[in-house]
């Protein structure tokens, strides 16, 4: 499995500035940081996660606003797909919450911005 497994949903889920290379680059980028916390080979499970973390699948325990913030907060790792950089940036911002969280729950109940660490720069662009 890869992100590239959810090129459908992703197309689905794409803001109007996105590029879907970027959210497949993302869900790889969070299901490989997951896997290698854990110090396990990657699993479809890690994928789904990822996937369901940044809004590209549907999960029932998602609250309404998670997803409108989500696809905005994105936004600032634009180019991840092309640009080292901002990959590593990208690998950071999720070495918290996303990588350590046992379930979504704990995710969900906090901001996007906040997981992903951008409410402290306070900003979502490049």
């Amino acid at each position: 499995m890869s992100g590239k497994d959810f090129r459908i949903d992703i197309v689905r889920a794409l803001g109007s500035e996105e590029d879907p290379a970027d959210l497949i680059r993302m869900i790889d980028v969070l299901a490989e940081e997951r896997a290698k916390k854990r110090g396990k080979r990657l699993t479809d499970p890690d994928y789904r996660f990822a996937a369901k973390a940044l809004c590209i699948l549907f999960d029932p325990v998602k609250p309404g606003v998670y997803r409108a913030e989500m696809q905005r907060a994105r936004t600032a790792f634009q180019r991840i797909a092309s640009d080292a950089e901002v990959e590593e940036r990208f690998r950071q911002a999720v070495a918290g919450d996303l990588v350590e969280a046992e379930d979504l729950r704990h995710i969900f109940a906090k901001s996007p911005l906040e997981v992903l660490g951008l409410e402290a720069e306070g900003t979502t662009t490049v």
